[in-house]
This record gives C-alpha cells, structure tokens and sequence, in this order.
C-alpha cells in the first residue's frame, strides 16, 4: 500500500486559514485570510505564486539524490501545472496530483503526488514568499517509495523568458554519472559550443577515465544544434537526439540546467545501454 504523506504536516496551513486552488477569487485569483504581510500592509493572495520559478533544492544530508536543479511553474491563479528538476523527478496536471496554499502572510505550502500506483513519489514544500513576491525559500520532503524519504532546503526566484542561453549556461564541457538499468557504473561527457553543437564527447563504461569508451558522439552536422533550449524561462530542453560514432543513438526525453548553468541532467535512453538518466556537472 501506497504511504500517505502524514496529516499533521498539513495542520500548520489549515490553522493558518490557507487558501486553495479549489476556490479562487473571481478577480484575484485566489483568496487570503486577514493579517498583514510582513508589516507592509498588502496581504498575499494564492495568484502571488504564478509565473515561472527556477532554484534548487539541496538535502540536509548526504543522500542518494544530492543538490537538485529544479522549476516550478503556475499559472495566472497560482495553481500548480509541472515541477521538473534535473534528477528526473517529474510532476505535471496529467499525471500527479498538484496542490498549493498560502495564507495573507506568505506563508505556503505546495505538495505532488505521482498517479502511478506503482510507485511512490511525492514532495511538499513548505516555505515562505518574501515581500518582494519574489523569492521562495523554505524546507522540503521527498520520498520516492515506501521506506525512503529525505528533506532539505529550498530557494528558488522568479524568472522570465530569457533568463537562460546556450552561451551562458550550456557552453563548455559536462561530465558525470549515466545510470542506466543495464549498466550503472556508465559515465557521460560532452562539450557544447554557444550554438547547442556537440564538439566532442563520449559514453565511458565507468566512471574513470581508464574504463572503455562505449561509444563516441559525432561531431559532424549529424550533431548540430543539439542541445538548445526549448523553453529559456525555466531552463529546460526537450527531445535530445545525440548521434554515436558508432550509429548508436541516445535521446533525452529533457534536459534541464541548473539557474546557476552548474548541474544539467534529465530521463534518457541510449540504444546500446538502455533507459536511464544522466547526472552532469559543468566543468567551470
């Protein structure tokens, strides 16, 4: 049986008189219980959390997910439509459940939970806006099956189309872990240039530079133009098609970087390794 997050996380926002998505204001897009916000006297309404938002989330401890690249997106109500981050967690209106409160002092609560009866995947976050309507920062939980959980912090800021490019945070050289199912010892490098070309780069069976190379990537037009964003409000790049020197092909369903261009990972497939994931970081 599937745990369920426990109630008493959600007590503190019940008392606080939080909102819901479930009933938004006709013309605010949401509603808010009396009180001031941080003294400045405009109280926080539900629609103050729409828009894009781009941080991280980083764990209290070492754990098996370290610090996470990470969006959320809003839309004009404030309500909820897709969480990804660069470990390959995903939560989107068509397949989890989304829900979201904040009460007339900034104070909020976000929670998703993977539909997929099969597993378990599921994290709140818990935090406060600051009164610029633009910073979000608090602590979260993630637990991703029965008997796992873990928590940390995160902080994330308001962003706008724009906000990333190839040449600020994708140009260079990556590298890091590529588990897969078949093999979870692969390793990935790559280098791009301003332009989302594949300048050189290779899958490793292993995650020292002695190991086996399983196979290159083509630096010829074949990889051309790559990797570039598809969405440069929240740093993400959809439906990566990488050519190997060998004719094998390996595809990310996204990718997305980290705002500060360090981190760079999403769900792929190689069509010699199998599914997997890739873990990258930007050698600076």
């Amino acid at each position: 049986m599937k745990r369920l997050f426990p109630l008493f996380a959600f007590l503190p926002f019940l008392v606080m008189g939080c909102v819901s998505s479930d009933r938004p204001d006709s013309d605010s897009g949401g509603s808010a219980s009396s009180g001031s916000s941080n003294g400045s006297g405009n109280e926080y309404i539900l629609a103050d959390l729409s828009g894009a938002w781009v941080g991280s989330f980083t764990p209290f401890s070492s754990t098996e997910f370290g610090e996470r690249g990470a969006y959320l997106r809003l839309d004009e109500f404030g309500r909820l439509l897709e969480v990804a981050d660069t470990e390959a967690f995903e939560w989107t209106t068509a397949t989890a459940r989304l829900d979201q409160s904040i009460n007339s002092d900034g104070a909020f609560m976000i929670s998703m939970s993977d539909l997929d009866s099969e597993k378990v995947l599921i994290q709140t976050l818990t935090g406060v806006m600051d009164s610029t309507r633009t910073v979000l920062q608090g602590t979260y939980t993630l637990q991703t099956s029965e008997d796992s959980a873990s928590g940390g912090v995160f902080s994330f800021i308001r962003s706008y189309p724009g906000a990333f490019s190839n040449e600020s945070h994708l140009n260079g050289r990556w590298s890091g872990p590529a588990f897969n199912k078949l093999d979870a010892q692969v390793s990935m490098e790559i280098e791009l240039d301003s332009m989302g070309s594949v300048l050189s780069g290779h899958v490793r069976y292993g995650e020292k530079r002695d190991y086996g190379i399983a196979h290159g990537f083509l630096t010829d037009s074949s990889n051309e133009f790559a990797v570039v964003f598809t969405d440069d409000e929240v740093g993400r790049i959809d439906d990566v098609v990488l050519v190997g020197t060998d004719g094998s092909i390996t595809t990310f369903r996204y990718l997305l970087v980290s705002s500060d261009g360090r981190i760079l990972g999403g769900p792929g497939h190689d069509s010699l390794l199998g599914a997997g994931q890739a873990r990258l970081s930007r050698n600076l």
